[in-house]
This record gives structure tokens, C-alpha cells and sequence, in this order.
């Protein structure tokens, strides 16, 4: 996979083409709320609880 470089809060953040925004603001320490990777709660993406 390419490497893709985005800006996140003014900072230069590195990602992998095809990874999750919300895997890559976690790895940064930015919590976003997110129901569907909870482990307690069934995958839906509908909730819209994460919207960036």
C-alpha cells in the first residue's frame, strides 16, 4: 500500500492508503467517539456519532 501524508490539527500525520481515518487519529492520541469500533457494540456505521 502507498504511504499517504494528510494534516491532522495543523501537524503532518503519516497513513497508509486504505487505512481508517479513525485508526489514524487514534494512533495520534485524538479520541473521536465512535460506537462501531467499541467492542461491545455490533459494527453498524449509521450512527453518524463519528462524522469528521
Amino acid at each position: 500500500m502507498k504511504p499517504v501524508t494528510m494534516t491532522i490539527n495543523g501537524k503532518l500525520v503519516r497513513a497508509t492508503q486504505g487505512e481508517y481515518l479513525l485508526g489514524v487519529l487514534r494512533r495520534q492520541k485524538i479520541e473521536v467517539p465512535a460506537l462501531c469500533h467499541h467492542e461491545a457494540v455490533e459494527p453498524y456505521g449509521g450512527c453518524r456519532l463519528c462524522t469528521v
